[in-house]
């Protein structure tokens, strides 16, 4: 059963796919009532919002995220392997 958490994430990563359909057509609207400067506005203030939900349900680390509870967490570090990422410097 998948959290609704999850259902979040998808809907953006969804997006990915369906932006690129719908944005033509949604910014002929947005020039035609509001002008061309507004196209910018509205979809800067989306991609803002849409970094903001990404940042609050995304982390590096599942164990470190807070909606993952103890028995995930558990499970999710018991199969990891443990991979040095140790940074060399060129020479």
């Amino acid at each position: 059963m998948e959290r609704p958490e999850y259902l979040v994430l998808y809907s953006l990563l969804a997006g990915s796919y369906v932006g690129p359909v719908i944005a033509p057509i949604v910014t002929v609207y947005i020039y035609q009532y509001f002008g061309w400067q507004a196209v910018f506005y509205i979809f800067g203030l989306i991609g803002i919002f849409i970094a903001g939900v990404w940042y609050v349900f995304t982390r590096d680390y599942p164990e470190i995220h807070k909606l993952v509870n103890n028995q995930e967490k558990e499970y999710i570090l018991e199969d990891r392997e443990i991979v040095d990422t140790a940074k060399v410097r060129a020479p």
